[in-house]
C-alpha cells in the first residue's frame, strides 16, 4: 500500500476523532453520515479507498462506505484494531476465531438437542404472518390461513425484512418505536464452499481477497476442524475454502457481470477466478466440487443482511417494546454490538430473555449482556467531547476538514 503523507495524515486525524468522540456525538453526528463522506474517500487516490474505503471495510460486514454509518464502522473497526493488541478479549482469545468443526455438529445440533430436552418444540416450515393485538397485548400469531398460535409471551426473532411484514398500525399505535422496523436497509452477503483434494491452509485465519471485485473473503477450515475431511462423504475431499461474498452489485474482474445476475455456475467460476488471482496456492487441480448458499435463487436472496444505513439507530427498537408481552431479538435491535454479527444477534436474543424475565418478575439469573471494550486512555478526551458535543462544537481534534454538529 502506497499512501502519500497527506492521505496517511488525514485518516490517522480521522480514527483519532472518532475514537475521542463521545458517546452522543458518535450516536449523533457520525451515526447520521456515511463512512466514505466522513473520510472524503472522492478526495483521495484509488489505494486510499481500496484500503480505507471499501476494500477492506465492506468485507467487515454486508455494507458498503457509501452506505454504511460511520459509527457502525467506527465502532467495529475500533473493537477490531482493541482486539488485534490483545485488549478486550476472552482469556486466551485472539482477533479471530472460528468453531473447530462443522456449525451444525459443533453448535446447532447439540443445541438443538438440549432445548428439545428441556421441552421446547420446533415447528420447521412454518410462516408467521401477523400478530394480533387486544388490550394492549399480543393475543395470538397467525401462521398461514387458519393457523394461530397462542401464547402468553411473545418474541419475535427473525430478521428484520421478516419482522417488518408484521409491523401494522395497531402495533405501531401501541408502540411508535416500531415503525422504523420497515425503514431499515438490507445488503447481500452470502456463501460459496470449495470443497478441495487437498489441504490448503493459506493461513491460521480469514483471508481477505482486497482486490477483489465482489469483496471475496475465506477461510480454509480443515486445519481448524478436529474430526478429519476425509471421513465425510467418499473420502475424497480433504479441505472446504469456505468463502464469502460480500458485493453482488459491481462487475466481476473476469466475466464482466454482478455477482446477482449471474447463474450458480457463473458465480462459482468467477469467485474462484478473483481467489486464484490474488495466491498461487490455489490451483484448478485442487478443486473438488463446490456449493452454493441455496438462498440465492435467480437474481433473488432470501436471506439478506441488516446494514447499518446513516440514521438507522434512531429507526432501531430496543428489544423492550412498549407491548408488554412483546418482544424482539436479532441483530437489528439496539445492542451494544451494534453491526449485523452473530454476536450482535446473541446480544438481542439475551436483552429479550432478560426483558421477558423483567416483565414476568421471575427470580431467575439474568443472561449477561456484554459491552464492547472502551480503552480508558480516551476517557477524559470523551467526557470533553461530551461537553463540547452539547454546546454544538466540533471534536476538538478535528481539526482537517472540521464537522460541526
Amino acid at each position: 500500500m502506497k499512501l502519500s503523507l497527506t492521505e496517511a495524515t488525514f485518516f490517522a486525524q480521522k480514527i483519532g476523532v472518532y475514537a475521542t468522540s463521545s458517546d452522543e456525538r458518535r450516536l449523533g453526528q457520525w451515526d447520521n453520515i456515511t463512512w466514505a463522506d466522513y473520510i472524503r474517500s472522492g478526495w483521495f487516490s484509488d489505494e486510499y479507498n481500496k484500503f480505507f474505503a471499501d476494500g477492506t471495510i465492506r468485507n467487515l460486514a454486508a455494507t458498503k462506505s457509501k452506505d454504511a454509518s460511520t459509527h457502525s464502522i467506527g465502532l467495529v473497526g475500533e473493537a477490531t484494531l482493541w482486539s488485534i493488541l490483545g485488549l478486550g478479549n476472552e482469556p486466551g482469545a485472539s482477533i479471530d476465531r472460528v468453531l473447530n468443526g462443522s456449525t451444525s455438529e459443533m453448535w446447532l445440533d447439540p443445541w438443538v438437542a438440549y432445548l428439545r430436552s428441556k421441552g421446547v418444540v420446533f415447528n420447521v416450515g412454518w410462516n408467521v404472518d401477523g400478530l394480533t393485538l387486544s388490550g394492549g397485548r399480543i393475543t395470538g400469531a397467525t401462521a398461514g390461513p387458519g393457523r394461530t398460535i397462542s401464547a402468553d409471551w411473545f418474541i419475535v426473532s427473525m430478521p428484520s425484512e421478516r419482522a417488518a411484514k408484521l409491523v401494522t398500525p395497531a402495533l405501531v399505535a401501541a408502540d411508535p418505536r416500531l415503525a422504523g422496523i420497515p425503514r431499515l436497509r438490507q445488503d447481500w452477503m452470502n456463501g460459496l464452499m470449495f470443497f478441495l483434494k487437498k489441504e490448503v491452509p493459506l493461513t491460521p485465519g480469514h483471508v481477505n481477497y482486497v482486490d477483489s471485485a465482489w469483496a471475496v473473503t475465506s477461510i480454509s477450515q480443515a486445519q481448524f476442524w478436529k474430526r478429519d475431511f476425509t471421513t465425510y462423504g467418499d473420502g475424497t475431499v480433504k479441505d472446504c475454502l469456505s468463502t464469502i461474498i460480500s458485493d453482488w452489485f459491481t462487475a466481476g474482474t473476469f466475466n464482466g457481470k454482478k455477482a446477482k445476475d449471474c447463474t450458480p455456475q457463473e458465480i462459482a467460476t468467477e469467485a474462484w477466478a478473483e481467489i486464484k488471482a490474488h495466491t498461487p496456492e490455489i490451483t484448478d487441480s485442487a478443486l473438488h466440487s463446490w456449493f452454493l448458499d441455496p438462498a440465492i435463487q435467480n437474481g433473488t436472496n432470501d436471506e439478506p443482511l441488516f446494514i447499518q444505513h446513516p440514521g438507522s439507530w434512531k429507526e432501531r427498537p430496543d428489544s423492550k417494546t412498549a407491548i408488554p408481552n412483546l418482544f424482539l431479538a436479532g441483530d437489528w435491535v439496539r445492542t451494544p454490538i451494534n453491526v449485523t454479527t452473530m454476536e450482535g444477534a446473541c446480544q438481542g436474543a439475551r436483552q429479550a430473555v432478560n426483558a421477558l424475565l423483567d416483565a414476568y418478575g421471575s427470580n431467575a439469573s439474568r443472561c449477561s449482556v456484554h459491552q464492547l471494550y472502551r480503552s480508558p486512555l480516551f476517557v477524559l478526551e470523551q467526557a470533553e467531547d461530551k461537553a463540547r458535543y452539547r454546546l454544538g462544537l466540533p471534536n476538538k481534534w478535528d481539526i482537517q476538514d472540521t464537522r460541526w454538529p
